[in-house]
């Protein structure tokens, strides 16, 4: 699967940033949490993830034309769940990588789109990937996604999703 690749990809930027950053990194993000390297790992994976889904559903929009509008309203529900928390994930990256975050950036798109354009997609996987993208908009998110995604969400002690509730810094299933 197209995620999984780009996943597995962009590991290999997550170890040096991780190598590069002190152990453990203190840090207030939006939400005052601590960042360790576990941490870390998670919020630049979910990075990776969340770089990978739009590039692939820009691409069957350009590419496929004719699923053009369910790829933008896949997106668009997934905006609506989890932009904020996007957001808040890029604002916690900027702070924790400091000036290093725009090379950062550029190269996670740059290797994120080298990785990801390299394979064909035919209709049915594009079928396929935007029913995956509206599980996620409903939650449907594998570990450790849905987990960052949740602490990153504002009045994140409030939100009930599934099987997760998310209590102020910790997690516990239900």
């Amino acid at each position: 699967m197209l995620t999984r690749r780009m996943v597995k990809y962009v590991s290999s930027m997550v170890f040096m940033v991780i190598l590069a950053a002190p152990h453990p990194v203190w840090a207030k993000g939006p939400f005052d949490f601590t960042v360790d390297s576990k941490v870390l790992k998670d919020l630049i994976q979910t990075y990776g993830f969340l770089l990978g889904q739009k590039f692939t559903l820009t691409r069957i929009q350009r590419e496929i034309p004719a699923l053009s509008g369910q790829a933008a309203r896949a997106q668009s529900k997934f905006d609506i769940t989890f932009a904020s928390a996007g957001k808040n994930l890029e604002k916690s990256l900027v702070e924790l990588l400091g000036d290093s975050w725009p090379e950062f950036k550029s190269t996670m798109q740059k290797q994120s789109r080298d990785a990801l354009s390299k394979s064909e997609i035919s209709e049915k996987q594009a079928l396929d990937f935007i029913a995956l993208v509206n599980n996620r908009a409903d939650g449907q998110i594998e570990t450790p996604f849905l987990q960052t995604l949740l602490m990153l969400t504002p009045n994140s002690s409030k939100v009930r999703y599934k099987k997760w509730l998310c209590t102020c810094k910790t997690w516990v299933e239900l």
